[in-house]
């Protein structure tokens, strides 16, 4: 049986959408387990503001919080990875950054974690 070049064309394309989800997914592991490892102080952060963001298949907006945190006496701020419903001023979260390095930071909960390493994998086991 003889393939069309559509049939190559979709087989490569299939193939670099696996093979980047699954550098993905290796990335969000060792980003997480690097988080974990060097960010071993922690502050309270507050919101400062917000950047909103509309999904264009169902026009829901997503809040990604930007939180301000003081660690050593100077003001640092990150943004949240994950997106909210709704827009909350009044939130507190736990702030974990590395002493040696206090810009590098993550939000309590929004380390890269084991499970969505295996999300990112599934998704390119179903592709296949």
């Amino acid at each position: 049986m003889k393939n069309s070049g559509s049939d190559i064309a979709a087989f490569v394309i299939c193939t670099l959408i696996g093979v980047s989800m699954i550098f993905l997914a290796r990335y969000n592991y060792k980003t997480g387990k690097e988080q974990k490892t060097r960010c071993t102080r922690t502050a309270k952060g507050k919101v400062v503001d917000a950047d909103k963001d509309r999904d264009f298949d169902n026009g829901h907006i997503s809040y990604y919080h930007i939180y301000s945190y003081v660690a050593d006496g100077e003001t640092y701020s990150i943004r949240s990875k994950r997106g909210s419903r709704k827009y909350n001023p009044e939130r507190v979260v736990n702030i974990f950054y590395d002493p040696n390095d206090p810009k590098f930071a993550y939000v309590e909960g929004q380390e890269g974690k084991k499970s969505e390493t295996y999300v990112l994998l599934l998704h390119f086991c179903f592709w296949l």
